[in-house]
């Protein structure tokens, strides 16, 4: 865990998706993760991520218009 990392909810219910974690680390780099299900068929759960860096790549671009009300608060305080 990062010490200075401050952790919020969403305004998305995000329980029935295949939606694993999301860091946002500045405002110009990005890591999503999804979660699968094994290949075998079993319970096991897999989880994949993808990152993206800079302010014109487009995972970045689309998670900051999701997430820009609270980037968007932060800023302000």
């Amino acid at each position: 865990m990062v010490p200075s990392a401050e952790l919020f909810e969403t305004l998305w219910e995000w329980q029935d998706t295949s939606a694993g974690n999301l860091l946002i680390t500045d405002e110009e780099t990005a890591l999503v993760s999804a979660l699968m299900n094994g290949s075998d068929g079993g319970d096991e759960i897999k989880e994949t991520a993808i990152w993206g860096a800079g302010d014109r790549n487009s995972l970045v671009v689309v998670l900051r218009a999701i997430f820009s009300w609270r980037l968007d608060e932060e800023q302000a305080a």
